[in-house]
């Protein structure tokens, strides 16, 4: 069983799933206005059967995203979701610390200008160079010569008890393994 180190940003989520059943809100009153006039098309019922699915699809996709953490931990490995539903599973030994960091938020900004957004760096052990690179998503995060930048954006709000309480976890995991009695 992982333990969650880091929660996803669940009002975001809520929010885009809300704004994903728009699709499906749109379907159903394009297919009840059709129902007032029989004039329309078969092409309206199509586009009104579309919206609907791509609407469906979409919340699940949501409903699915609010149920995954973004950062968690097991006995053996850190758990890094920066891609897709898998996470990327890294050995605990190469895990060294979090620390709060700054970067960009990769959200667009009326101005056109850089928004910053506080993040969670993860740094790994300098000898493990086969963990130190990986493709992410580059809106969730950044993966590059041993350290992870997790971007605040899509993560619950961040401060330094947040990240203070994450390596007391991790501290404590490690603890465990060298000690299983304890």
């Amino acid at each position: 069983m992982a333990q969650v180190l880091l929660q996803n940003n669940r009002r975001a989520s809520w929010i885009l799933l809300l704004l994903s059943g728009l699709p499906i809100l749109l379907g159903i009153a394009l297919y009840a206005w059709r129902g007032v006039d029989n004039t329309i098309s078969s092409l309206l019922l199509i586009l009104v059967i579309v919206l609907a699915i791509a609407g469906v699809i979409l919340c699940f996709r949501q409903i699915a995203w609010l149920r995954y953490p973004r950062i968690s931990c097991t006995s053996d490995e850190l758990l890094v979701y920066l891609k897709g539903f898998s996470p990327f599973r890294i050995p605990l030994d190469v895990v060294e610390v979090f620390f709060l960091g700054e970067g960009p938020s990769m959200v667009p900004a009326l101005n056109r200008q850089e928004v910053p957004s506080v993040t969670v760096v993860i740094r790994l052990a300098e000898k493990a160079t086969e963990w130190h690179r990986r493709d992410t998503s580059k809106s969730l995060g950044h993966w590059c010569d041993g350290y992870i930048i997790v971007r605040g954006t899509w993560t619950e709000p961040l401060n330094k008890n947040v990240v203070g309480n994450m390596n007391s976890q991790l501290a404590a995991i490690k603890r465990s393994r060298k000690n299983p009695s304890t």
